[in-house]
């Protein structure tokens, strides 16, 4: 995934992919824009076919970042935070179990 990453963000700012490390950060070290940097996101959300919230991309600063966040998005879940009102609505409505929370590495959860 991290090689995918360094393929697209190669698109978008006049970097060597090999100077990409996972420590680089998207506006200091690499010279995104907000508008190449939204730009950016949309491919991602279409190459690896996640939703990235609004909120939350504030929160990614660097490409490590941006890897975790397509990585938990892809398990399903929420990157940083638990989707608290998800969460509250479930539970009042008796739908949320301790154990339905997928835990990696574990055999048939997704």
């Amino acid at each position: 995934m991290f090689e995918d990453l360094k393929e697209i963000i190669c698109e978008y700012v006049d970097v060597a992919p090999e100077t990409i490390k996972e420590d680089s950060r998207f506006i200091e070290d690499l010279g995104f824009n907000s508008y190449d940097f939204m730009s950016m996101v949309g491919e991602i959300e279409e190459k690896f076919d996640v939703e990235v919230e609004e909120r939350e991309v504030v929160n990614v600063k660097t490409v490590k970042d941006a890897v975790a966040y397509i990585q938990s998005e892809k398990a399903g879940g929420r990157y940083g935070s638990r989707d608290i009102e998800g969460y509250n609505t479930a539970r009042r409505r008796g739908l949320w179990r301790a154990d339905s929370i997928p835990v990696q590495g574990k055999e048939g959860n997704h």
